[in-house]
C-alpha cells in the first residue's frame, strides 16, 4: 500500500480513530462497540467473497466469449 493512496489515508484515519474512541467509552458501550466492529467486518467480508465470486464468473465469462460467440453461447448451442 502507498502511504499517500486514498487507501492509506483511509487506514491512518480508522487507526487513529479505532485508538482515540475507546478512552471515551465505559465498559458496556466498549463491548458494544466491538460487537458493531465485529459485524462489520463479517459484512465486509462477506462483501469481498462476493466480489471475487462476481469477478472470476465475468472473467470466465469473458474468456467463454472470446472462443464462442456471444449468440452460441446465450443460446447454448454444441458443436
Amino acid at each position: 500500500m502507498q502511504r499517500n493512496s486514498q487507501y492509506g489515508e483511509a487506514m491512518r484515519a480508522l487507526s487513529g480513530n479505532e485508538e482515540k474512541l475507546p478512552a471515551k467509552l465505559n465498559e458496556d458501550e466498549k463491548i458494544l462497540f466491538q460487537k458493531y466492529v465485529d459485524a462489520q467486518g463479517e459484512v465486509n467480508q462477506l462483501i469481498a467473497v462476493g466480489n471475487l465470486i462476481y469477478g472470476f464468473k465475468l472473467g470466465l465469462t469473458m474468456t467463454a466469449e472470446a472462443f464462442v460467440t456471444s449468440g452460441e453461447l446465450i443460446a447454448g448451442e454444441d458443436y
